[in-house]
């Protein structure tokens, strides 16, 4: 396995890590994980029972680099279906919650990237973000 790929299959690992404890709770009385995230300096995400969590790629997934970055989002999807145990090629599941992607192409430019960056950065339902493929995307 190439060093990027076991890159890109820890970081996605690891942002879903964060999003399961987010989804955690305290025991499930309902109003305990808001008032964590309140209380919380850097905020936290908290999703209803039930609903999906949403992920995000910012990645180059076009052009003549995106072998790169497409090689990348496959294995954030791949990572995700690890998780659940069931590798039947679905986006996975964590805590009950489905995993959905929100994949934006970072177009491997400055450019490119403020544009998916603002895109995933519109979407309220992204939790966690995977990205960037080029380091120039990730100027904008």
């Amino acid at each position: 396995m190439s060093r990027f790929s076991w890159l890109a299959r820890t970081s996605v690992l690891a942002a879903i890590a964060l999003v399961a404890a987010a989804c955690n709770g305290d025991g499930g009385d309902g109003g305990g994980a808001q008032e964590q995230c309140d209380a919380d300096e850097f905020g936290c995400v908290v999703v209803a029972e039930g609903d999906p969590i949403t992920l995000g790629t910012l990645l180059v997934i076009s052009g003549p680099n995106a072998s790169l970055g497409q090689d990348s989002q496959n294995g954030t999807v791949m990572a995700a279906d690890f998780l659940d145990g069931t590798f039947d090629g679905q986006s996975g599941e964590v805590l009950g919650h489905t995993i959905e992607w929100n994949h934006q192409d970072d177009g491997c430019s400055a450019d490119g990237g403020q544009a998916g960056g603002q895109a995933l950065a519109a979407d309220d339902d992204v939790v966690a973000v995977v990205g960037t493929s080029c380091s120039s995307a990730a100027l904008g």
